[in-house]
Formats: C-alpha cells, structure tokens, sequence
C-alpha cells in the first residue's frame, strides 16, 4: 500500500510542477515552422478537431524536438484521444509517427500504412529513440479529432511513464 500512494503523490507532483503549451494542428500547419520544441518545464499539447478541419487533401507534417541534451533525449508521445475514418490500408485519412525528423518509411513507429480509424487502432503511447519524433497526418474527409500530449523525456524518465500509463 506504501508503494501506491508515493506513485499517487508522485503523478500529482508532476502534474502540479509541469506547464502545458496548446498548439492546434491547423495553425501549427498554416503557420512558418513545423518544428515544435518541447519547453524544458513542460509538454505540449496538440490537438485537432473536426471542427477546425486541414484544407482537403493537405498532408501536415510536424517535428517535435527535445531539447534535453546532458541525457539522452528522447519524445514520449501520449494519445489522450485519436479518431479517423477507417479505410483499407487507411488510404484516406491517417497518421504516421516516424523515430527521426524525417519520414522515412524504415524509421515509421506505426507501419508501413500509419493508423486510422479511433484509439484502438494505436497504441496510446509512442516513443522515440532519439531528440525527434515526426508526426504525418493526412484527413481527406474531414473528420478527424485528436488529442496528444508530448513531453521532453530521458530515458530513465521514459521508462517510468511507460509503467504508470499502463
């Protein structure tokens, strides 16, 4: 029981102490940089809805960088929410998460195809192995939502998320 409650208080700490910086899809997209930077105190937030959607046929392709350099540095990637029309090799809408700041199809964390459809078609959590993580996101219908908080991670910070979110 003592080992529960000091993981409890520790998740609080975090969410107490750490900022969170919204960034919406669309504007990330229209705007003069895809390059986000994770703040050294907090995560980020990206988001997009349905509501807001990506001109038809416009493919955003966003990298998110981890300024940690004294250890090494990755992107941890949580989807709070994820929803797309479903398609055959998800040909229509879909989201590729690539370990680099490329989109290079050997270096794709979600496959060859990416994912479509809602959140039980990925994975909630993502990793990369090095300061970059790329995410490609295609809506031909118009349709999607989504919700992903990114945080600037080390790898012994890394692995202790990975065992509370599951």
């Amino acid at each position: 029981m003592e080992k529960f409650y000091s993981v409890i208080s520790l998740l609080f700490f975090i969410v107490e102490v750490s900022s969170i910086t919204k960034y919406d899809l669309k504007s990330v997209c229209d705007g003069p940089s895809q390059l986000l930077t994770i703040p050294t105190d907090g995560d980020i937030l990206l988001t997009h809805s349905s509501s807001d959607p990506l001109l038809p046929n416009m493919t955003c392709v966003v990298s998110i960088y981890n300024p940690m350099t004294k250890y090494p540095g990755r992107v941890l990637a949580y989807f709070e929410s994820f929803s797309t029309d479903e398609s055959k090799n998800c040909v229509n809408s879909r989201l590729d998460i690539y370990d680099e700041r490329g989109t290079s199809v050997d270096k794709a964390l979600t496959g060859p195809n990416g994912v479509c459809g809602n959140r039980k078609s990925l994975h909630s959590c993502y990793n990369s192995t090095q300061q970059y993580m790329t995410l490609r996101f295609r809506d031909i219908n118009q349709t999607s939502n989504f919700r992903v908080v990114l945080t600037a991670a080390r790898t012994a910070m890394l692995q202790f998320k990975q065992r509370i979110v599951r």
